[in-house]
């Protein structure tokens, strides 16, 4: 039994499919097994990237929520701290 590969990030994909190639030039793996490894590898790394997409763009969609709830707290700020102009 082998031990489990760490697969979370874009970066360790990319190194487990970097071995596979090492092993499948060095005939340690075969072609067609190596083949298939790539490719489940490929799969995995499409959804890492789309599930790091995602949270980067929540991230972005917070950042936004929180600079228009900032920009409209100034702009009530501002409206209070105004003087009326009177005339006398």
């Amino acid at each position: 039994m082998s031990r489990a590969i760490p697969l979370k990030t874009v970066g360790e994909i990319r190194h487990e499919m970097a071995k596979v190639y090492r092993e499948a030039r060095n005939g340690t793996l075969k072609i067609a097994e190596a083949s298939k490894l790539n490719y489940m590898l490929k799969d995995i790394g499409r959804v890492a990237e789309i599930e790091h997409n995602l949270k980067q763009g929540a991230v972005g969609e917070n950042i936004a929520e929180g600079l228009t709830s900032i920009a409209e707290a100034i702009s009530k700020q501002d409206t209070l701290e105004k003087p009326t102009n009177t005339t006398d």
